[in-house]
C-alpha cells in the first residue's frame, strides 16, 4: 500500500518544528503542500519578486521552500510503501475471520441472499450490491484478487 507523506519544517531563532501528514493519494499531498506554501507566503508577507540567498522561495512538484532571513520553511512530499496484508478465512461459504498485519477496516457484503422481492422495490441483495458498487467505485479502490 502506498502512502504519501507531507513533511513540513519550520526553523528560526525562536521556533524549530516538523510535522508529517499522511495522504492516500499523491495529488492530495501535493495540493496540501502548495496550499501550505501559499498560506505562508501570504502570512509573512513575502515579496516573491525579490530573490536572493537570504530571501527566496520556490514551489515545485514535490518540494517547496521559503527562506526569509533567519527563518526557513520547507515542505516535501515523499512516497512510502506500507506492507499491509489481509487474509480472509471462508468456511462453508461464510466469512469466519478476517486477519490483517495492521489496523484496517473490513466490510463484508453478502450478496447470496434469496429475498422475495416486493413489486417495485429492491431486494436486500440488490441493496447490498448497490452499496458495494458505491464503495468500490470511489477513487483509490481497485480489484486486487
Amino acid at each position: 500500500m502506498k502512502i504519501y507523506c507531507l513533511l513540513s519544517t519550520e526553523s528560526g531563532p525562536l521556533k524549530n518544528s516538523a510535522t508529517v501528514d499522511p495522504f492516500l493519494h499523491h495529488e492530495e499531498a501535493q495540493s496540501a503542500m502548495k496550499a501550505a506554501y501559499e498560506r505562508k507566503l501570504t502570512a509573512l508577507p513575502f515579496d516573491v519578486s525579490l530573490q536572493a540567498d537570504w530571501h527566496r522561495c520556490s514551489c515545485e512538484k514535490n518540494l517547496a521552500s521559503i527562506i526569509d532571513g533567519a527563518g526557513s520553511y520547507t515542505w516535501c512530499v515523499q512516497e512510502r510503501e506500507l506492507d499491509v496484508q489481509v487474509a480472509v478465512e471462508v468456511q462453508g461459504g461464510l466469512v469466519q475471520n478476517i486477519y490483517a498485519n495492521t489496523d484496517v477496516d473490513a466490510q463484508v457484503y453478502d450478496l447470496d441472499l434469496t429475498d422475495i422481492q416486493e413489486e417495485g422495490s429492491l431486494t436486500e441483495g440488490e441493496l447490498r450490491q448497490a452499496a458495494l458498487t458505491e464503495v468500490t467505485s470511489a477513487p483509490g479502490w481497485r480489484h486486487i484478487w
